[in-house]
């Protein structure tokens, strides 16, 4: 009885996350033109640097690089997200250090972000953060969109990008 017990109770445990993938495109398809965003993505406005993007037998990745004392970003298409959801992005990451980030919208207007700035390595290592989506100041939460960013004259590479909505 008490294995039962035991084995029902790690079941359990394996079981109050479920993970839902949201459609942000984190497989990057190819730009309309050189230099230009990945399908689906856009460049943060105002920001500085450059973008390349690059064909591997691994998938596409996107190189990020930006200019002395500034930063350089790119951000998904929107998808829907409230407040108390619990977002996990991953991605492979190339490059010194990475600002991963959620725009949270109430309505079309961005009123707030939320991010981390996780360190990879040159070689290459897969990153993970976990947001807990708020409220923005000017209203409910609705969507949100999935950014990256580099800063101060850095540079990362990022592929196998993905997003997902935990459930508990």
């Amino acid at each position: 009885m008490k294995k039962l017990t035991a084995t029902l109770t790690i079941l359990m445990l394996m079981f109050t996350l479920i993970a839902t993938q949201l459609d942000i495109v984190g497989n990057f398809q190819e730009p309309f033109k050189p230099g230009w965003a990945p399908k689906f993505w856009n460049k943060v406005s105002g920001s500085k640097g450059d973008l390349e993007f690059v064909s591997t037998e691994i998938g596409n990745a996107v190189m990020l690089t930006s200019e002395p004392k500034s930063r350089f970003g790119i951000y998904s298409k929107m998808v829907a997200a409230k407040a108390n959801d619990k977002i996990k992005i991953t991605a492979n990451v190339r490059g010194e250090k990475i600002t991963f980030a959620i725009f949270q919208y109430s309505g079309k207007a961005s009123n707030s972000v939320l991010k981390k700035v996780l360190t990879s390595t040159i070689e290459g290592k897969n990153l993970e953060a976990i947001f807990t989506i708020k409220d923005t100041p000017k209203g409910k939460t609705d969507n949100i969109r999935i950014a990256f960013f580099v800063e101060n004259n850095s540079a990362a590479s990022l592929i196998n990008v993905k997003a997902f909505l935990l459930e508990e």
